[in-house]
């Protein structure tokens, strides 16, 4: 208690002895920070411009807004021309004339009469297409959670090493319920027609490609995805592996005693995702920055409540790949294929 006391006393002393000394270095001027994450296949994105301050500036309690900013995208496959800029903020809402081109490589520029112009360049990664094999629709009358289908897909031989996938998957369906009415008295009064459209996201494999990185369900003894299955691309180059695609669940499509009821599929999309080096660069240092490293909230917090009174701890860095500014230009890649 007495080595406590003594301790809480030295901080309190610590904090006291405070004394002012004038800094003596080089001052930084501002510059232009760039935010954006670009994706190839579409035709959009959010591009935050903003500036820095130097650590003696005055700054503001929330970021600047800055007008007159000019933006311009550019591709090694040709410049793509920014249909519209919609500004909100610091945000600029663009769109493009054509998609981003998987497999291009971007460079981003944002200019400002006082604070200059800023660049950063990223390589989005090539398309990631398997091949469908085939497509089985087992059905079971007697139990509706058995009725699948079984779509089988064999992962490209030639694709980027030392990469993680994430795929998704969406089934879109239009049940059409045909439901007899009847009064208090239970005469028949008429039938109604309702028509309705859903989508399934559940992915899983029994497949072993999937074993380190994600969760595995004893019940359907398949790993299942959350919404999205991971795997490894150097795993899976060349391998043939089969997908079983539930409709729904019971409660949601299971048809009453007293009601007639289709279902029909209107299209499965199966996404695959795969992030840049820069994209995964960034996110590590941001872990690192706010220290989430298999720590708790209430540790993090002690930790900056001491280091804010006695500056035992330095910041970490952000990965940054902006020119003549600050900020991040990352990426990712999807590839959508449609399942017939």
């Amino acid at each position: 208690m007495k080595r406590t006391l003594y301790y809480i006393l030295l901080l309190f002393a610590l904090a006291a002895c405070e004394r002012e000394i004038p800094y003596s270095g080089e001052y930084q001027d501002p510059k232009l920070v760039i935010e954006t994450q670009l994706c190839a296949g579409e035709d959009s994105l959010i591009c935050y411009i903003t500036r820095s301050y130097f650590f003696l500036d005055r700054k503001p309690t929330k970021p600047e807004a800055l007008e007159n900013v000019s933006l311009q995208i550019d591709g090694t496959s040709g410049a793509y021309t920014i249909l519209r800029d919609s500004i909100a903020g610091c945000a600029h809402h663009i769109r493009l004339s054509r998609p981003l081109l998987a497999g291009d490589t971007v460079t981003v520029s944002a200019s400002h009469p006082q604070f200059g112009t800023a660049s950063a360049q990223e390589c989005l990664l090539p398309d990631y297409t398997p091949e469908v094999v085939s497509v089985v629709w087992e059905k079971d009358s007697a139990d509706f959670e058995k009725n699948l289908l079984h779509v089988k897909l064999r992962m490209p031989d030639s694709a980027y090493p030392d990469k993680i996938i994430s795929m998704e998957s969406r089934m879109y369906i239009t049940t059409t319920s045909i439901s007899a009415r009847y009064d208090t008295a239970h005469v028949f009064q008429r039938f109604d027609t309702i028509v309705a459209h859903h989508y399934t996201t559940y992915l899983a494999s029994a497949d072993e490609l999937f074993a380190d990185l994600n969760r595995y369900s004893k019940i359907r003894q398949v790993y299942m995805g959350n919404p999205e299955l991971l795997f490894e691309v150097e795993q899976a180059k060349g391998k043939e592996v089969e997908f079983p695609l539930y409709i729904g669940s019971k409660y949601d499509f299971h048809p009453s005693d007293d009601a007639y009821r289709t279902y029909h599929i209107d299209s499965c999309k199966m996404t695959f995702t795969a992030a840049s080096d820069t994209y995964d660069l960034y996110q590590s240092s941001m872990k690192v920055y706010w220290n989430m490293n298999d720590r708790q909230e209430e540790e993090y917090d002690l930790g900056a409540m001491l280091s804010n009174m006695i500056g035992i701890e330095e910041p970490a860095a952000i990965y940054s790949n902006v020119e003549n500014g600050y900020g991040i230009v990352m990426s990712k890649t999807k590839t959508t294929i449609r399942v017939k």
